[in-house]
């Protein structure tokens, strides 16, 4: 057989081969290009997010912990009820904020978050249960449970979002 037939008979199969892992090098390059975009945009939807839970989380908190402290001291406010002094609309800022954190996911930052609105919710159920002048220490501890909730969802959120961006 002519040597440049065997040649070409040799090469062929590698070629093809070559052919074919440049297709898939390039499917993927596309791929990623274009999934780069969507990820980032993701991430920011996440981010924002989780942005608009935790700043309603430290607004509901500052707002709670002074009432705490003079619940856990037996003293009423001005004559009010304390959960009259909890607002529910920051309650239900809360709720909604934790609505689209559990849409954005994932599931450990949504599983921190409902934790989170489950203790702000607490507070308010521990207020609620207060007589005026009687001390409660159980809305002092609820709202202590709030911060520490703020916290695992920071930690949680902050490890989501940098490993997403790595």
């Amino acid at each position: 057989m002519d040597p440049a037939v065997i040649a070409a008979l040799v090469a062929a199969p590698a070629t093809v081969v070559a052919a074919a892992a440049a297709f898939a090098a390039g499917r993927a390059q596309a791929r990623g290009a274009h999934r780069g975009p969507v990820d980032a945009v993701r991430r920011q939807h996440q981010r924002d997010a989780y942005a608009s839970l935790l700043v309603a989380l430290n607004a509901y908190f500052d707002e709670t912990r002074p009432l705490a402290n003079m619940l856990a001291m037996g003293r009423s406010h001005a004559g009010n009820h304390p959960s009259d002094l909890i607002l529910e609309v920051a309650v239900s800022d809360i709720r909604t904020a934790r609505v689209v954190v559990s849409l954005e996911g994932p599931d450990e930052v949504a599983e921190v978050a409902e934790a989170a609105f489950t203790a702000a919710v607490r507070v308010r159920a521990a207020a609620a249960a207060c007589s005026r002048d009687v001390p409660s220490v159980e809305a002092r501890d609820a709202v202590l449970a709030l911060n520490a909730a703020i916290r695992d969802f920071v930690r949680v959120a902050q490890r989501h979002l940098n490993s997403a961006e790595g």
